[in-house]
């Protein structure tokens, strides 16, 4: 009976490691697939492609991702859930700073990031991809949709006496501000004048957006 018992506990840890592995080459897969997005654009993204640069054969790949497409989601809904959860840890607000100042944290972060080839480079594939492709336009307005509501919580935590339907539209303000200023800021961007230190400027304009909402 004991021998049945160490049989049977050895039969599910090897299942264990088995999907533990399973699970890791699956995220090394998703790795090389955004490797391959930022190095070529969603052009140079082939299946074959993605197999070779994980060590792996096609036919191996489609065993973790079936077709292209379920390659491309797997991969679009985990980018998008990485920088929700950046976004909920900078706005967090178990870090102790009062609300005005976890807004200007996350204003900071978003800036930041905009300078960043990969995020810059993975939106811009990702934004041409949507244009085309109806499951990948879902998953990029799911993800805005996400981030509208994050910045909204954090407007009212700014300034608790605004409404959520001011806190919303202050959000999609302060969203449309940012995501035109990556226009000029940008991965590889040009610097113009204009462009320079404009980070406080621009900070200067949110907290403007969100002191005006409740005239």
């Amino acid at each position: 009976m004991q021998q049945y018992r160490i049989r049977e506990l050895n039969a599910v840890s090897g299942v264990v490691d088995g999907m533990r592995k399973g699970e890791k080459k699956r995220e090394e897969v998703l790795d090389c697939a955004v490797q391959i997005l930022v190095e070529t654009g969603y052009a140079g993204l082939s299946y074959r492609k993605v197999a070779e640069t994980a060590g792996i054969t096609v036919g191996n790949l489609q065993f973790y991702f079936p077709t292209r497409a379920d390659l491309i989601e797997a991969m679009l809904k985990r980018e998008m859930g990485r920088y929700d959860a950046e976004l909920d840890q900078v706005g967090d607000p178990e870090s102790g700073a009062n609300g005005e100042t976890t807004l200007l944290n996350t204003i900071d972060y978003l800036l930041k990031d905009q300078t960043s080839q990969n995020s810059c480079i993975i939106f811009w594939e990702l934004w041409a991809l949507a244009a085309h492709d109806v499951t990948a336009a879902n998953i990029m307005n799911s993800y805005y949709q996400t981030y509208l509501e994050t910045l909204a919580v954090l407007v009212r935590r700014a300034r608790p006496g605004l409404t959520a339907a001011k806190a919303n539209r202050c959000a999609f303000l302060i969203i449309s501000l940012i995501e035109g200023a990556s226009l000029f800021r940008g991965y590889q961007k040009p610097r113009i004048p204009a462009v320079r230190n404009a980070e406080k400027d621009l900070k200067r304009l949110i907290l403007r957006i969100v002191d005006d909402a409740d005239d």
